[in-house]
């Protein structure tokens, strides 16, 4: 190797280590960048996860039995009115039914099964009917009639031929809401009235 050779090797020694320091600081801040963009895909791709989860958790269910907001109504099937012809009245979430019958100056009160078919006999003392209008508040009590087959202390049929009641049934802003007890458990109902529907003469 010539002179000359070794002057040129050792000029050009200083510029590739500059070259060596540049390229390793370039490699260093990739390193930095894909390490950061790495970090964001992974934080990322945890709240999706997160979002998921919380997506499942706040899923509209009843907290009771689990259905959803969907299938939360009652999916019983009943026709329009019960077997004397009368307005039908959901108990609870239409486990079961009653009727009532409009005559000239009584109602009729039937409690029936979850398909308003069959009549159900309920404790006879506890039917009655609560209710509210114009800031006045009332409890009618219902006379049992105990139908056929009834076990004793029990009633399947009730009536009121209270006129108070007969009146507020008449009103559209009165509130009127039926409670029974079928074995232990209490059972209740809004009275909504039609009032287009036919009395009984």
């Amino acid at each position: 190797m010539t002179a000359l050779s070794r002057i040129d090797q050792q000029q050009q020694k200083p510029v590739v280590d500059r070259w060596k320091i540049v390229l390793k600081g370039r490699i260093q801040m990739v390193g930095k960048k894909v390490n950061r963009e790495t970090l964001a895909a992974m934080i990322f791709c945890v709240g999706c996860v997160l979002s998921g989860c919380q997506s499942e958790v706040s899923s509209p269910q009843t907290a009771e039995t689990g259905r959803t907001a969907e299938s939360a109504e009652p999916a019983h099937d009943h026709p329009d009115h019960g077997p004397h012809g009368g307005d039908l009245i959901e108990l609870g979430d239409g486990d079961y039914h009653a009727e009532v019958v409009h005559g000239d100056a009584s109602l009729t009160f039937w409690i029936l099964d979850g398909s308003a078919a069959d009549g159900v006999a309920v404790t006879a003392d506890t039917a009655v009917i609560n209710g509210s209008y114009a800031a006045e508040k009332q409890q009618f009590p219902l006379t049992a009639q105990p139908q056929d087959g009834d076990p004793e202390g029990t009633a399947s049929c009730f009536v009121s031929d209270d006129a108070t009641l007969l009146e507020w049934l008449e009103q559209p802003l009165a509130r009127l809401r039926l409670s029974v007890n079928i074995g232990d458990t209490p059972w209740g109902g809004a009275i909504v009235h039609d009032h287009d529907h036919d009395h009984d003469h």
